[in-house]
């Protein structure tokens, strides 16, 4: 399996941000490409909850709990999913740097589905990509817990621009 990870600080405190990502059903809030993300059967919280994501260019993924340490983290398993990908887990981790400021690692585990060629887009494209988003969404995740502004199509627009202003230019990018 391939791996990709970000890990960013951010001005927010580990709690706040886990009462955030806890709220499984509500990942739209933040997350700048998904339109929404309803909770699928009885389990809202902890492992085995699960929701379908809804993405605005009409695709769709849906992620179930594997693994959740309260306060900490929270990994999930892709399935249906339009990405050729044979399988994908993501994860999100929360460790508290400060008082008011932690670090968050966003991160995917997955196999390419198919032969060499798709192995070489994976290396020569789709890792970038993957990297590019998962920093993008710990930056949009600091913006919505800091502002409480929804992020994404239905919400702030701009919010890297605005997101930027607030911090001085500091986007408080870690390893």
């Amino acid at each position: 399996m391939r791996k990709v990870a970000t890990t960013l600080e951010v001005s927010v405190s580990a709690a706040r941000v886990w009462e955030v990502i806890s709220d499984f059903g509500n990942v739209h809030r933040f997350h700048p490409l998904v339109r929404r993300a309803p909770i699928v059967g009885e389990i809202e919280r902890g492992v085995g909850a699960t929701r379908r994501c809804e993405f605005y260019d009409s695709t769709s993924v849906v992620e179930r709990v594997v693994n959740w340490v309260d306060g900490e983290f929270i990994e999930v398993e892709l399935s249906e999913m339009m990405m050729p990908l044979k399988e994908a887990t993501s994860y999100i981790k929360i460790k508290s740097i400060g008082e008011n400021a932690a670090a968050v690692t966003l991160g995917m585990h997955y196999a390419y589905k198919g032969s060499p060629r798709g192995w070489l887009k994976d290396v020569l494209i789709m890792r970038s990509v993957m990297q590019k988003m998962l920093t993008k969404t710990i930056k949009a995740l600091e913006y919505h817990v800091t502002t409480g502004k929804l992020v994404g199509e239905g919400g702030v627009q701009d919010w890297k621009v605005e997101c930027y202003r607030n911090t001085g230019g500091d986007m408080h990018i870690a390893g």
